[in-house]
């Protein structure tokens, strides 16, 4: 069947969907499965007795949203930013506007090429998206719910003219009540602080929320007091009974909020993400959620989620 959200994003292939380009961008898209593997596998040196408080983070929300670029290897470029400003359409259901600006020191930006994918592949395939210098931003006038990469070249698409991506997430922010499951340490043990058990909370995805979009909420508390952000690797762990521990994606936060109990000074607000379950959402299929400061290095880890169902609420 026709994918009718692709077809009414008015963005053109214009043949980008080519073997070429494909392994191209393969080797700056997503995370470098042997690497990865290593980090996912368990043994991390984090513990649940040594996370340490959170500061305050760069407070991103979901219709402004401004994320540290990272490099193909998905290490965070220092000084390199992209912000996304978003706008629901009005009397358009589902549908977005969003305007990016961009910090990418020491390039001419009327050099810059800039490619726009989404991680759902439902929504569509790659896109060029143009910079307009005289307004010093990219305007993207009609955008399905999803989270969308931003690739950025200098010059011509080859390898070794990669400058820098980022991602961005397109959402109503909203979803129902949450399921609750425990936050594991490196060693599989049950993540506590002060004594009381901390958990993440997910929803699952309703009909009229967006394609395959769940929402995780991770508590600021875990958050290292250090990060400049958090990621999460978010993958199929088992289908249909078969463990695979394939699928990894990652992705970055969309919301970060207070909510803070002035009797005990204790914050009870939350990171959260809007990954989306791009490889099934039967309700056989779990999921799991690794999450890192910064970067998917093992001295980075902060903790994980498993057994995730994020299969729709309705049919």
């Amino acid at each position: 069947m026709p994918n009718k959200k692709a077809e009414k994003n008015k963005f053109k292939t214009k043949g980008l969907l080519k073997k070429g380009l494909s392994t191209l961008l393969a080797t700056t898209i997503g995370l470098s499965s042997g690497a990865v593997l290593t980090n996912l596998s368990g043994g991390q040196t984090a513990s649940a007795a040594t996370v340490p408080q959170l500061r305050d983070i760069s407070r991103p929300y979901w219709l402004d949203q401004t994320h540290t670029m990272m490099d193909g290897n998905n290490f965070l470029k220092d000084g390199f930013w992209m912000n996304a400003k978003i706008k629901q359409i009005e009397g358009a259901a589902r549908q977005f506007s969003a305007v990016l600006r961009f910090k990418i020191p020491g390039y001419d930006m009327k050099n810059l090429k800039f490619y726009m994918m989404s991680k759902n592949t439902v929504v569509g395939g790659v896109v060029e998206v143009k910079y307009s210098a005289e307004d010093d931003c990219i305007t993207l006038p009609l955008l399905s719910q999803t989270t969308y990469d931003i690739h950025v070249y200098n010059g011509e698409l080859a390898t070794e003219n990669f400058v820098c991506k980022a991602d961005f997430c397109v959402t109503y922010g909203w979803q129902g009540t949450g399921t609750e499951t425990p936050l594991l340490d490196g060693d599989g043990n049950p993540l506590t602080m002060d004594g009381t058990a901390l958990n993440l909370t997910y929803s699952k995805v309703d009909s009229w929320q967006g394609t395959y979009q769940p929402k995780l909420q991770l508590p600021r508390r875990v958050v290292p007091y250090d990060s400049r952000t958090v990621k999460v690797v978010f993958f199929a762990s088992e289908r249909e009974s078969e463990t695979i521990n394939i699928d990894h994606t990652l992705f970055d936060l969309a919301r970060e909020w207070d909510s803070v109990d002035f009797n005990t000074g204790i914050n009870n607000g939350a990171v959260e993400f809007y990954p989306e379950a791009l490889w099934g959402i039967a309700a056989d299929t779990q999921y799991e959620a690794h999450f890192y400061k910064d970067e998917v290095l093992p001295g980075n880890f902060i903790c994980k989620a498993t057994g995730l169902v994020v299969a729709p609420s309705t049919p």
